[in-house]
């Protein structure tokens, strides 16, 4: 910081001014506690120059100094300093148990969208299949009745036999066609446009395994990697912080404060080394509060 300041002097005499410069540079590090406090290093170095009535006075000091700042209640403490690291810990877990869930919900539509294009593929093929049967003993039926082997009645009745498995068949088409949408949105592949006439057939046959199961480890395995469990658990222990947090901030604010600094001075202007030589002539300052 440098100023110059013009003021007014009258002594005996005419009235007069009086010219000062000042420069102060104070460079300063400090280092955060993990108790919650500070310490703070830095080195004040100072030059003033007055002139009056063709006099001048002039001096520089040099001044390192340390401080130190500890509260000793509100704010005080290794619990209540990396309160903050923990519960920014707690909600990384937190955000990561809802990436795990959503992840597994996704993998579960998607397996359950290809079964279910699968078990709609297949039911459409069997219907066909009851279909082109009807049909097959329909033709059969008019053929025995132009024979005069059957009756006009039972030819009506395959009639709307037929009839009936056509309806299935195209409401099997239907649930196929619901079956391919599906799975297109959950692929979400900008290829496979959900109004385009391609049609999706699967391809993977159902492997049916059987397992046993130790009844009492799968619970316990299950029970430790639930990813809405370890949200919940995240979610405890962040709110247990921050209960602690608050009752800290309830306590009275008392702090310690301590100081020691160096002093230099010369009568020459900006002569800040010969002001550091100057330590050992000077007494030290200090504070305690």
């Amino acid at each position: 910081e440098r100023s110059r300041i013009v003021a007014p002097d009258s002594a005996i005499g005419p009235l007069d001014e009086v010219e000062t410069d000042t420069f102060t540079a104070v460079p300063t590090l400090e280092v955060p506690l993990r108790t919650g406090g500070s310490v703070s290093l830095d080195w004040t170095l100072s030059s003033d120059k007055s002139q009056y009535r063709n006099q001048s006075d002039e001096f520089s000091g040099s001044q390192p100094g340390i401080t130190f700042e500890q509260p000793l209640l509100r704010g005080a403490g290794l619990d209540y300093n990396e309160a903050s690291i923990v519960i920014a810990e707690a909600n990384l877990g937190e955000q990561r148990s809802q990436a795990q869930v959503a992840v597994i919900n996704e993998l579960v539509q998607s397996e359950t969208a290809y079964w279910n294009l699968y078990r709609s593929w297949k039911v459409l093929q069997v219907n066909l299949g009851l279909y082109a049967t009807a049909r097959d003993l329909l033709e059969n039926q008019r053929r025995q009745t132009e024979l005069m082997n059957s009756s006009v009645a039972n030819v009506y009745n395959f009639e709307v036999a037929l009839a009936v498995s056509a309806e299935t068949v195209l409401q099997s088409e239907l649930e196929f066609r619901r079956a391919v949408r599906t799975l297109k949105v959950v692929i979400q592949n900008p290829d496979l446009e959900l109004e385009a006439g391609l049609t999706l057939m699967p391809t993977t046959e159902p492997r049916l395994v059987g397992y046993e199961f130790d009844a009492e480890k799968l619970v316990q395995f299950a029970m430790r990697n639930r990813a809405e469990l370890l949200e919940l658990e995240y979610e405890r222990v962040r709110s247990s912080i921050e209960v602690l947090m608050r009752d800290n901030e309830t306590l009275p604010q008392l702090d310690l404060l301590a100081s020691w600094n160096l002093n230099g001075f010369t009568d020459a202007s900006n002569s800040y080394w010969r002001a550091t030589e100057d330590f050992g002539d000077e007494p030290d300052g200090w504070m305690v509060g």
